[in-house]
């Protein structure tokens, strides 16, 4: 029997303009969901404003899997080029 997933939703806003810190955003967070044992499914950049982007990702993981959400959290909030991330969602996938 396959272990139930859940999708989750992180809004992340980073320190500096540019669509080059927003790429390196995602190649880090790529390999931190790898890393914790999460799968990074999409994201979806939005303009805030003069040149500075959000990125909203979607990452799955084991339902089983309790620690996996703060890890993450903790790790891409650790990132230099992060100013912030907001967790806006979860589902089961």
């Amino acid at each position: 029997m396959d272990m139930a997933k859940m999708g989750l939703i992180y809004k992340i806003n980073p320190r500096e303009p540019g669509k080059e810190t927003i790429d390196s955003i995602i190649y880090k967070i790529k390999e931190i969901a790898e890393e914790l044992g999460g799968e990074f499914l999409d994201y979806k950049i939005e303009p805030i404003a003069f040149g500075l982007y959000s990125v909203t990702i979607l990452v799955s993981v084991d339902e089983s899997d309790e620690v996996f959400p703060s890890k993450f959290e903790s790790n891409i909030s650790n990132l230099g080029e992060v100013s912030s991330i907001e967790n806006v969602g979860m589902t089961r996938l």
